[in-house]
């Protein structure tokens, strides 16, 4: 059974030592020396974040930020949603999928546009952004390494 929970600081440190391979090397190729210091940072810029526990411990936590930079004309409010994670048993990937998206779904009412920015050998991220209505829009480098642009735009097309 997965629960989710509001963040807890002293729970961080625990996360991030089991962070997954693919999120690790993420962080790492976006600037990070520390785990934990992604993750506070991005609690700290989030809107709203959650920690998501099964098996008796926190396994992820995830969120969405406000972008605060240039918008097209018209639309109103974007938002970065953001996961961090161990490794997630097969069992439970599709349960945590299927509650994420009853939060996204909550945040697209706030925020009709949601963006996203995944290194490109992310896949298990890439299949998490897609299942949450993202679609891949644009390949980028970041620090040196290729990056896949997410977006999903749920408000009225005639705005923009």
């Amino acid at each position: 059974m997965i629960t989710l929970s509001a963040v807890r600081a002293e729970m961080i440190p625990e996360l991030a030592a089991r962070l997954s391979r693919e999120d690790l090397v993420e962080l790492e190729r976006r600037g990070w020396q520390s785990a934990a210091d992604a993750i506070r940072e991005a609690v700290a810029a989030s809107d709203e974040a959650f920690m998501a526990s099964w098996d008796g411990e926190v396994q992820a936590v995830f969120g969405v930020a406000e972008w605060r930079g240039e918008r097209p004309k018209g639309v109103q409010r974007v938002g970065m949603p953001w996961l961090l994670c161990a490794a997630p048993p097969p069992r439970i990937q599709m349960t945590f999928m299927q509650m994420a998206e009853d939060v996204v779904a909550r945040w697209s009412r706030t925020f009709p546009t949601l963006v996203a920015s995944v290194d490109a050998e992310h896949t298990r991220a890439h299949r998490w952004l897609t299942s949450l209505g993202l679609a891949p829009v644009i390949k980028q480098q970041h620090n040196g390494f290729p990056v896949i642009g997410f977006m999903r735009y749920s408000g009225d097309h005639a705005n923009v």
